[in-house]
């Protein structure tokens, strides 16, 4: 195992030629709980992966469990916007998030001259498996375009399903077509994704219309006329910024290649031998779960519908940990709770 600036280091990304002499990184005691409130950075480490460098985000599994859980997030996101619904969840499981390649301010696969593909995602997300898991069973948690890259890992790697006891889809989505817009809307939508996703455009959009000053004014304006009406003086700031530094901190050419990507997805090819459990948190705002049930129930043995407990996302900016164990489904923790064999 090689430590960096006090991190992790995976080794070679190849999912075909893994390095033999690494072992599960040890984690320090500042990863242990205390009393005191809990703030990302004691938690967040750094992990280079072929190159591309990133964090990782790793909690201790609670007394009296021995559960792992891994969760994958989606494609605009970042560790600090997950600590809550982590530490809710680290509750029932020692949870550990890893950076994606281009997400959350980790290196994008152009550093290496690779795309951001389904099959890529998967690859990487494959290789952290085989070497953080090499002898462990785990839950596996995908959110968004998170369980898209779970899916398609899983497919890819069939030898993996052996170590998942149960795969959990948080909003997630198997196809392009569960997701509630029109086939215009769609087809609009991943023109423009598919556009953004060149050299220039990306850096053209980034550097002019994503300018901070910019998306300051628009979202000012989104929340204020649109949304989050009762919104503190206090808070809306803070939305905005926590919104800005998003977009700041991923790779705008990533993000638009993985939204073109999500745009035109279909997952339901391969069956795999594993149950899965849908969780609404959205209230179908953006998947439309009956067609989700349809195709979950065509790749995976098993099928469950749970809707989250309360309104508020567990993974929005704005979330605690006590709206994201408010809004975990109860039938969830109680299956968290079961002994792992």
């Amino acid at each position: 195992m090689s430590h960096q600036n006090g991190g992790v280091f995976l080794g070679s990304f190849n999912p075909l030629c893994l390095p033999h002499a690494i072992r599960t990184p040890k984690i320090t005691s500042t990863t242990m709980p205390s009393k005191e409130p809990k703030k990302p950075a004691k938690y967040i480490m750094p992990l280079n992966m072929n190159g591309m460098r990133g964090r990782m985000l790793r909690m201790l599994p609670p007394k009296r469990n021995r559960r792992e859980l891994l969760l994958v997030y989606g494609h605009q996101a970042s560790l600090e916007q997950f600590f809550h619904l982590a530490d809710a969840l680290n509750d029932y499981a020692g949870v550990t998030i890893p950076d994606m390649p281009g997400f959350g301010g980790m290196d994008s696969f152009y550093k290496i001259g690779e795309k951001p593909t389904l099959d890529n995602m998967a690859d990487y997300l494959a290789t952290f498996v085989k070497l953080r898991y090499r002898n462990r069973r785990f839950t596996i948690a995908g959110v968004g375009y998170g369980f898209l890259v779970v899916t398609r890992m899983l497919q890819r790697y069939p030898d993996l399903t052996k170590k998942v006891d149960i795969a959990i889809s948080i909003s997630g989505m198997t196809k392009y077509d569960e997701l509630t817009l029109s086939n215009m809307k769609r087809q609009l939508y991943n023109a423009v994704a598919r556009t953004l996703s060149s050299r220039v455009a990306s850096a053209f959009s980034r550097n002019l219309v994503m300018h901070p000053s910019m998306m300051r004014i628009y979202y000012d304006r989104l929340y204020r006329t649109n949304k989050l009406q009762n919104l503190g003086t206090k808070e809306l700031p803070k939305l905005i910024d926590k919104k800005i530094n998003l977009w700041r901190i991923n790779d705008t050419r990533t993000h638009m290649f993985t939204t073109s990507s999500l745009l035109k997805a279909d997952t339901c090819q391969d069956r795999l031998n594993l149950p899965v459990i849908h969780i609404d948190f959205n209230g179908g705002r953006y998947v439309d779960n009956n067609t989700v049930e349809q195709h979950m129930r065509v790749i995976f043995t098993d099928y469950r519908h749970f809707i989250a407990e309360s309104a508020p996302n567990a993974f929005s900016l704005l979330a605690t940990k006590r709206s994201a164990k408010n809004a975990i489904p109860k039938d969830l923790k109680a299956l968290l709770r079961k002994a792992v064999s």
